[in-house]
């Protein structure tokens, strides 16, 4: 999502009213293009910056993705790529896609899937306004109880960012219920040569607000309207906690 350089520019953007493209390049050592290049990218991402030849570059409002971004240093032990979509057509597919040609943990994160897949190739509707993500893994040594191990880190990090949020989600299998009606799920998929595992994907959506009259959401079910950054952060930064104590999972 943003490498090293560009928090920096977006760091440094948001400790001064105005900062100069020739001082960001020098503190960055890279060229004024290189500059301008990283500003569009964080205007592309939703940040508003405002832009003058005499004064350089001023932050006038955070992005609606900041809380994710905000968090990107501290889990960047667990996922060496964050790759976030407006839209796509599933980021558990997107994930599996990286993994067959590359050597890097991921976490895809989209605002709307197009063709979002639940328990047995079943279809799960996306629209945006929900959360959607998928990590996926390289392990080097991992069996059957380390991947029920994973999706419970996942399971877990769910119920902790929403009890945040005094909203108690209970695990069914694979759901998450509120008050006995299913409000999200969570996809394990595991691709094996032999007893062990090339690599891991798990696939989480919760429905914040809803889509149509038939599907419950979070707001449905207890009048909360929640911050979906603010909530994936927490679970993704929570979830990167315990990852870390996991036996077999390449860090």
């Amino acid at each position: 999502m943003l490498n090293e350089k560009e928090l920096r520019v977006l760091d440094t953007l948001s400790e001064d009213s105005w900062v100069s493209g020739e001082l960001l390049a020098n503190n960055l050592k890279i060229s004024r293009t290189a500059v301008w290049k990283y500003i569009k990218k964080l205007t592309n991402l939703g940040y508003e910056i405002d832009s003058s030849r005499k004064k350089g570059y001023r932050l006038i409002k955070l992005s609606e993705i900041h809380p994710v971004i905000r968090i990107l240093k501290k889990i960047s032990l667990c996922f060496q790529k964050i790759s976030y979509h407006k839209v796509t057509i599933s980021t558990q597919q997107e994930a599996i896609k990286y993994l067959f040609n590359e050597k890097h943990n991921i976490i895809v994160l989209a605002d709307k899937q197009t063709g979002g897949r639940g328990h047995e190739n079943t279809n799960w509707p996306s629209p945006e306004g929900g959360i959607y993500f998928t990590a996926g893994f390289l392990p080097f040594k991992l069996f059957q109880n380390n991947l029920d191990e994973i999706t419970n880190i996942f399971k877990q990090a769910v119920e902790y960012a929403f009890n945040n949020h005094q909203i108690k989600i209970a695990v069914s299998g694979d759901d998450f219920i509120i008050n006995g009606r299913k409000i999200g799920g969570i996809l394990e998929e595991h691709f094996s040569e032999g007893d062990r595992s090339v690599f891991v994907v798990i696939g989480v959506g919760i429905y914040l607000t809803n889509y149509s009259e038939d599907q419950e959401s979070i707001y449905s079910l207890t009048g909360k309207s929640l911050n979906r950054w603010q909530m994936l952060a927490d679970i993704i930064e929570k979830s990167c906690e315990n990852l870390q104590e996991v036996k077999g999972l390449m860090f």
